[in-house]
């Protein structure tokens, strides 16, 4: 899970008291933050992926005031007032990263960034870049002095040759001067490293202001004049760029969150792409959630009364408004976490302490039995670990080659935002699984026996989430002589011991030897699939031993036979 070190100093400045380690170990311990140490003038935390606003002095801050029950710290007006500054997105973005979220923050009177305030706004950006960015793939933030800039900006892709810029210094890479973007480009440590996320052949992506100044690259790097942030600065503006608008609009969100709670304003920017005219200002309005105090006591087990509900809700951060027997709560944009109802009596559970609601047991009768399928599953896994086959436990997800050379393509579910390539398909058989598995033993002696029983997805656009997951088993046979006839065996063993037979026919599975791949159908629908596996496949993964496979959808054949083994234990 993400990480962070964090000053306390900052930390209780932010907070205004200071607590000791032991209070913030006993307060953090109902949260989704666990405090692996407390060193002074540091702690380091650990938090779930979906509270990425506790990674940040501010964040934990504001965490820590809602437990105290002191009043909360970072609070937003209803509507946010407009900047006065709008960015210009030029259509030739769409390829790289077409979306673009811009807000303003300003100082209350007499105050601007100190030392603490910079410190945390250059870690926190990094923490994100790493994490909700991805590496910056799919989401970068940049943060620019306003002084000196002049509104609308313009986002573009633009022709490398006789662009000119100065970048910014960074940490073991001091400011080399002016110099051209194409030298820039092939030399400087953070091009090196990002430069493919933001140009393409002969051209880069450049945020400019009116006045023609470069203020940045993105997402590699900004310039140094105007996208350096120093102490003392009174307005800044917060800019994330990236692929979807969503991870863009949380990303400058997070980073609303440190200004925020120091008391600066925020204020919204217009986004006009040309040619299609102006659209809505990034947050002028900010996302409600509704819930009825009957709703939020029937999840929590018990009474505690709608004012104590409003009181812990707004101590959390929110800002809740009585509506009749509803709660219209606003969610301010560091906390995208918070969708629905759920997320908001969690809220409120933490603030008055999960041990404060009594355990309850459940008045089903069929408490602690397993589902029959699960049963049905845990007979055959005895049957084939009684045969000399070792259980496997594999991910769900695939390479996107191996997954196109061994599953369906037209039953096979990508992912639209991969971590990376090896995890990048979720697997519609078990097959790709377990010959991964096998070419990572390829130094244990054969005869290998493997087997799994597990979930597979498929598409099913039929259904409301386009898709459907089954339970399948599948067995593979790695060693000398390993061939159709034993995977045809097996298959027949395990039909004899469910008490079933089903009409075999030749297949074509995908990985398969021509001739050596049969199908069983029951009722018209496949149930089963036997095989060898491919010469091709087999060199590839670098097995040299010959492979042979069984699969079995176990869903299908408990929906078609309703029972289980023969042997098995009455469910």
């Amino acid at each position: 899970m993400p990480q962070a070190t964090l000053s306390t100093r900052t930390l209780f400045q932010i907070l205004g008291s200071e607590i000791s380690p032991r209070e913030v170990e006993d307060l953090l311990f109902r949260t989704k933050v666990e405090l692996h140490e407390v060193k002074d003038p540091e702690m380091m935390v650990e938090v779930t992926h979906d509270r990425l606003d506790l990674l940040c002095e501010s964040g934990l801050a504001n965490l820590l005031s809602g437990l105290l029950h002191q009043r909360p710290l970072a609070t937003l007006p209803p509507t946010l007032s407009p900047s006065g500054f709008s960015v210009r997105v030029d259509p030739s973005v769409a390829p790289l990263r077409p979306e673009i979220a811009l807000a303003v923050v300003r100082a209350p009177e007499g105050s601007g960034i100190d030392a603490g305030l910079l410190s945390e706004l250059i870690k926190f950006q990094e923490i994100l870049h790493t994490s909700l960015g991805i590496n910056r793939r799919e989401g970068s933030i940049g943060l620019y002095p306003l002084r000196g800039l002049v509104s609308p900006l313009t986002y573009s892709l633009e022709k490398v040759e006789g662009l000119r810029f100065t970048p910014l210094a960074v940490e073991g890479v001091p400011s080399s001067g002016e110099q051209d973007v194409s030298e820039f480009l092939s030399s400087h440590p953070m091009a090196l490293k990002y430069g493919s996320l933001g140009h393409t052949k002969d051209r880069t992506l450049v945020l400019k202001d009116s006045a023609g100044t470069l203020l940045s690259l993105p997402p590699i790097l900004n310039a140094a004049k105007h996208g350096e942030i120093r102490v003392g600065e009174k307005e800044v503006l917060i800019e994330s760029t990236g692929k979807n608008s969503r991870t863009v609009r949380d990303l400058v969100g997070y980073m609303m969150l440190p200004f925020v709670t120091r008391g600066w304003t925020v204020h919204s920017t217009t986004n006009v792409v040309q040619g299609n005219g102006p659209s809505e200002p990034r947050w002028a309005t900010l996302r409600k959630v509704a819930i009825a105090s009957s709703t939020a006591e029937h999840l929590l087990g018990r009474p505690i009364g709608a004012a104590k509900i409003h009181q812990d809700l707004m101590a959390a951060g929110f800002d809740a408004e009585v509506r009749g027997p509803e709660f219209s709560v606003r969610v301010p944009p560091w906390r995208p976490d918070v969708l629905g109802e759920v997320d908001l009596v969690e809220e409120v559970m933490v603030l008055e302490g999960i041990a404060s609601f009594p355990p309850q047991e459940s008045g089903h009768q069929t408490q602690g039995r397993m589902l029959p399928l699960s049963r049905y599953s845990e007979k055959l896994a005895e049957i084939l670990l009684g045969m000399g086959y070792q259980e496997a436990h594999t991910p769900v997800l695939l390479p996107r080659d191996l997954s196109r050379r061994l599953c369906p393509e037209k039953s096979t579910l990508e992912l639209s935002n991969p971590v990376s390539e090896e995890l990048s398909v979720v697997r519609s058989t078990l097959l790709p699984s377990l010959m991964l598995a096998l070419s990572l033993n390829t130094g244990q002696s054969y005869p290998q026996r493997l087997y799994e029983i597990a979930d597979v997805v498929e598409v099913a656009p039929e259904t409301p989430t386009g898709s459907s997951t089954r339970l399948h088993l599948c067995a593979v046979l790695a060693g000398e002589g390993a061939g159709f006839a034993n995977a045809m065996a097996l298959l027949e063993r395990l039909m004899r011991v469910i008490g079933s037979s089903a009409v075999r026919e030749p297949g074509n599975e995908l990985g398969g030897i021509p001739g050596r791949v049969a199908e069983l159908s029951l009722a018209g629908e496949k149930l089963a699939v036997v095989g060898e596996v491919h010469p091709e496949i087999l060199v590839d993964l670098k097995l040299q031993q010959p492979v042979c496979w069984t699969e079995i959808d176990l869903t299908l054949l408990w929906t078609l036979k309703g029972n289980g083994p023969r042997d098995a234990v009455p469910s």
